[in-house]
């Protein structure tokens, strides 16, 4: 909180620096009173998103809090405000007196959407936000109008599943802007149905249309360096799920540069972008952007909040030593802790990842006891928003330790069951997983033929993935993977002598954990033994 009110009070007095400064810039006789009156209706903006924030942390249970330094970093920059240029290009607001109350009515309830929405409470938020629509569709104001179905359309943009109708409210958004000149909301618009499109299979190419469109837009917006940067960021997006790294990682270079100009390089925007661009840049490179980013994130959200936790998770993802990975990781789970009985999921995720770190420490009684827990916050998951992919790795994991062998076997078969058969990279490196833990489980039964034919699937989707991948995470998996199926191939389930498929299989993964370091000594001595297995007479 003492974070929280310092922040809330130095926004709130720029507000009335700024303000004073408008009113009398104009007394000077510096601007006209029509650009007094853009500067007014852009604070007055400003002040109904701190209202909102206010009213929102005034009734504020965990849920808020685990979100209130988001709720607060998330206000609309001032800055806008003494942007002359820009203000002079944006619409006028309207004439009448009644419409303008009543835009300026409706602006307030978008703002309580925002914060809704950043306080952590998406589903009031999403109610606020349909009401907000209906009405601003009786104004006959296009710019309000825009404004509503742009924040509708933002609800749910990072979610791990997309809501529906996202790609439909958001080409509304676009489609209502465009036609009330309002270029910057229609050129934001385009900018999300664009990484909506990119997240859905096989939609790409549909995607990067709306690049084009967008960078027209932008050449005719003056002071558009947060849009710029929006644009590209999610540009760079759409290309990474293609497998372009090297056009993504240009286009994420060319966001950062936006972003910081336009909202400095503490912001949390700034933050994701860095993030992005360190998924696909060399190791030597990776490890300093997603320590900043991190450091960032820490700062402006905390280190309990989902975002600053998916990064953490990240970093560790990458991080070649699984000791320094489970360090990394440990510090997200503790501060989540606090919040444990408001975010579930996020602490079944966070656990899950601690727990892999361990196991491949050598750490079976710290995996153990990480991965019990998550078998006992997922028991009832009906209520948790987790996709039923995710859901069923989840409890795969935990049930390899908690040995609910058999129930686990159903889940993960209905889950690749159900699997659409796709060209996208990501896909089968979801289903590849699935497949190892699917494997696994089959192997605790004693079913190793079975085990055997998963676990071939599972290192061939796995290598795949590696293509595209460079994360130390699925490394991991595939040298798991490899070494499991050579022990499998010397254990009876093979039809034929494959001896030499398996020490290929061994090789590669012994090549692997001896160049990641120290921290997998223990997996090399599991290997030295499988060794001695395949040169015994």
């Amino acid at each position: 909180w003492p974070r929280v009110a310092g922040d809330l009070d130095r926004y709130a007095e720029e507000w009335q620096d700024m303000h004073r400064e408008a009113c009398e810039a104009h007394r000077r006789g510096e601007t006209s009173g029509a650009l007094l009156d853009r500067r007014m209706a852009c604070l007055e903006q400003r002040k109904a998103a701190l209202e909102a924030a206010a009213a929102v942390l005034g009734e504020a249970d965990g849920d808020v809090a685990l979100h209130a330094l988001e709720l607060v970093a998330r206000l609309p920059p001032l800055a806008r405000c003494d942007d002359l240029a820009a203000l002079e290009a944006a619409v006028p607001p309207p004439d009448d007196p009644q419409v303008r109350a009543a835009v300026a009515a409706l602006r307030l309830r978008i703002a309580h959407v925002e914060a809704l929405e950043h306080a952590g409470l998406p589903t009031a938020a999403l109610a606020l936000a349909d009401e907000v629509v209906r009405t601003a569709e009786a104004t006959d104001e296009r710019g309000a109008l825009a404004e509503a179905l742009l924040q509708r359309g933002r609800l749910g943009i990072n979610r791990i599943e997309l809501p529906p109708g996202q790609d439909a409210m958001l080409t509304r958004a676009f489609l209502t802007a465009l036609g009330g000149k309002h270029d910057e909301l229609a050129t934001e618009a385009l900018a999300l149905r664009m990484f909506v499109r990119g997240r859905e299979v096989g939609q790409t190419a549909r995607a990067l249309e709306d690049l084009a469109v967008a960078e027209e837009m932008l050449a005719r917006l003056p002071g558009a360096g947060a849009v710029r940067g929006l644009v590209l960021n999610n540009a760079g997006a759409v290309y990474m799920a293609r497998g372009d790294a090297a056009r993504a990682a240009e286009l994420f270079r060319e966001a950062l540069a936006a972003r910081e100009a336009a909202l400095g390089p503490d912001h949390i925007e700034v933050a994701l972008t860095l993030a992005n661009l360190a998924m696909i840049s060399p190791p030597d490179e990776r490890g300093p952007l997603l320590q900043r980013a991190l450091e960032i994130l820490d700062r402006r959200l905390g280190r309990a909040h989902p975002q600053t936790l998916d990064l953490r998770l990240a970093d560790g993802f990458y991080a070649q030593d699984p000791r320094e990975a489970r360090d990394l990781v440990a510090p997200g789970c503790d501060a989540l802790g606090r919040f444990s009985q408001h975010d579930r999921t996020q602490r079944a995720r966070c656990l899950s990842y601690l727990g892999h770190h361990a196991a491949e420490s050598g750490d079976d009684v710290a995996a153990a006891a990480a991965y019990r827990e998550v078998a006992e916050l997922l028991a009832e998951a009906d209520d948790l928003p987790i996709p039923a992919p995710e859901l069923a790795q989840l409890r795969g994991r935990a049930r390899l330790y908690t040995r609910e062998h058999a129930a686990a076997i159903v889940e993960l078969r209905a889950q690749l069951a159900a699997q659409r058969p796709t060209d996208e990279w990501w896909q089968g490196r979801m289903r590849a997983e699935l497949e190892l833990l699917l494997a696994l489980h089959l192997q605790r039964t004693g079913d190793l033929v079975a085990a055997r034919d998963t676990l071939e699937s599972a290192v061939r989707g796995l290598e795949a993935a590696a293509a595209h991948a460079p994360d130390v995470l699925l490394q991991q998996r595939l040298a798991a993977a490899r070494s499991a199926l050579a022990a499998l191939l010397l254990s009876g389930a093979s039809d034929g002598d494959r001896v030499a498929e398996a020490r290929d299989l061994r090789r590669a993964a012994e090549q692997w954990y001896r160049e990641s370091g120290p921290g997998y000594a223990w997996r090399l001595d599991n290997l030295r033994a499988l060794a001695g297995r395949l040169t015994a007479p």
